[in-house]
């Protein structure tokens, strides 16, 4: 790949991305993708955007295409929390962007992802943020965002969302949400509890 651009507040790189990945338990697949990669100022706080330049992969949210063409390569909770474990873009590469591409052509050979399929919109966000804050339902993902949209003080006073029955601050389970908190401002986290539904 090559630079193909760079400005102040980005750089975009273009070219050829070859993958040769197997997952455990699924089929070996050998391809190779024209790819554009945008990556802005704020990486690894801001993931990159990647596209596709010549159509390989069908743009249909079926594919995990956005509606302007980039791709959807999973919540932004979870990208952020890997680049903040490897914050570069051998990591991006090799942790994020190879995973999607072989899954998606895993779709598109044989038909299925190879480990199903998150679902789409907000009931997609739903399922991710479940396994992300080892939380077993909607009413506990929105306490775990809440909890992280306001400070340690007040958030401690919250149910805990394990549904342990005692409060936040008197649970362990605070230790492990306020490792979220280095992540991102309390405001990003307000905003993302905006996008669930109150059922």
């Amino acid at each position: 790949m090559r630079l193909a651009a760079f400005c102040d507040d980005s750089l975009t790189i273009e070219g050829e991305y070859r993958i040769h990945a197997a997952m455990e338990g699924a089929q070996e697949i050998e391809e190779t993708f024209s790819l554009r990669i945008s990556v802005s100022r704020n990486f690894p706080r801001e993931a990159p955007r990647v596209s596709e330049t010549r159509g390989h992969i069908p743009e249909t949210s079926d594919h995990h295409i956005n509606h302007d063409g980039s791709f959807c390569l999973g919540s932004e909770l979870k990208i952020k929390s890997i680049l903040s474990e490897s914050p570069d873009l051998l990591a991006f590469s090799e942790r994020i962007l190879t995973p999607f591409l072989y899954s998606v052509s895993h779709k598109i050979l044989f038909g299925s992802f190879p480990y199903g399929d998150l679902s789409h919109g907000e009931e997609g966000l739903l399922e991710d943020y479940q396994v992300i804050f080892k939380v077993q339902d909607k009413s506990s993902v929105m306490l775990a965002l809440k909890a992280l949209s306001i400070r340690k003080r007040a958030a401690n006073k919250l149910p805990c969302p394990c549904n342990c029955g005692s409060r936040l601050g008197k649970c362990d389970y605070r230790f492990f949400i306020n490792q979220w908190r280095d992540l991102e401002r309390r405001r990003w986290f307000r905003r993302h509890l905006s996008l669930f539904t109150v059922s």
